[in-house]
């Protein structure tokens, strides 16, 4: 029979070769007794697999997906937060609104350079130098000082410069400094993602550590922990919402975006500071 005067679920299975496409893809078998080589017949398996290849392929469409959280959300036709701040390298403003006009600065800290980008409204991004040579303790006190774009800082970005600079230089100071505003997508909208971010940043502090599952629990979802990995990894605001902090429950510190060699130190000068402190 010609795959046009087939009806549509058989047209289907003809688009993904029949019965020939059956004979060398063992897990598309037929029915019980299946259906001899060359007939043309589509076994009852095979139009059902099909099928459901379709549907759920529309549903992935139709839905926007996170696949931090592998959750979909029928309520929205875009994407999730997660997966648009991957996709989209710029931060945008809202419809109706003029693009945000982004400017970036480059501070010279003990850790490297460290670039940072914003706009009027908040931070975009905090990206660290990935560099598998860091300073010794004794030469963690160095200054952390703007060395490019100091001219165009916004108001943001000069609340993230000092806050940076006491992180490093003067972590005491750090708590009658503000939080800089965020302008990023992704701690914008409702999410399990941004809800771990915002929650670590709130619950966690200065020389503290906490494990994955302990900040799942935290975040309202104790088996999580898969999921709290992922939202560390899109954490757009390295530092300031203290990724580095978390670490697997054995006690390993576990990857970093930066380089584990990053996060060991960083973990350390905080041990460090906070017994200088005690």
């Amino acid at each position: 029979m010609a795959a046009a005067n087939l009806p549509p679920s058989r047209q289907r299975g003809e688009r993904f070769g029949g019965a020939g496409a059956a004979r060398r893809r063992p897990g598309f078998r037929g029915a019980a007794g299946g259906s001899s080589p060359g007939s043309g017949q589509v076994g009852a398996g095979r139009k059902t697999r099909v099928c459901c290849w379709y549907r759920s392929r529309a549903w992935r469409l139709q839905s926007s997906y996170d696949p931090v959280t592998a959750q979909f959300s029928k309520q929205s036709g875009k994407l999730s937060s997660t997966m648009a701040s991957r996709l989209v390298r710029k931060v945008n403003s809202k419809e109706g609104e003029p693009p945000c006009k982004e400017r970036r600065a480059i501070l010279l800290s003990p850790v490297g350079k460290i670039e940072i980008s914003g706009c009027e409204k908040g931070l975009h991004e905090i990206k660290l130098p990935k560099t598998s040579v860091l300073p010794s303790r004794a030469e963690s006190s160095a200054a952390c000082e703007v060395c490019e774009g100091a001219e165009e800082m916004t108001e943001p970005l000069t609340q993230c410069a000092a806050w940076l600079r006491a992180y490093f230089c003067q972590p005491a100071r750090m708590t009658s400094l503000p939080v800089p505003a965020f302008h990023h997508p992704l701690l914008q909208r409702e999410s399990f993602t941004s809800q771990v971010l915002w929650t670590l940043l709130r619950d966690v502090k200065f020389g503290e550590a906490v494990s994955y599952k302990q900040l799942a629990a935290l975040a309202g979802n104790s088996r999580a922990a898969r999921a709290v990995g992922g939202a560390m990894r899109s954490n757009p605001m390295a530092i300031v919402i203290p990724c580095h902090r978390v670490i697997c429950s054995s006690g390993q510190t576990g990857n970093y975006g930066a380089g584990s060699p990053m996060k060991e130190w960083l973990l350390s000068h905080e041990k460090l500071q906070k017994e200088k402190s005690a």
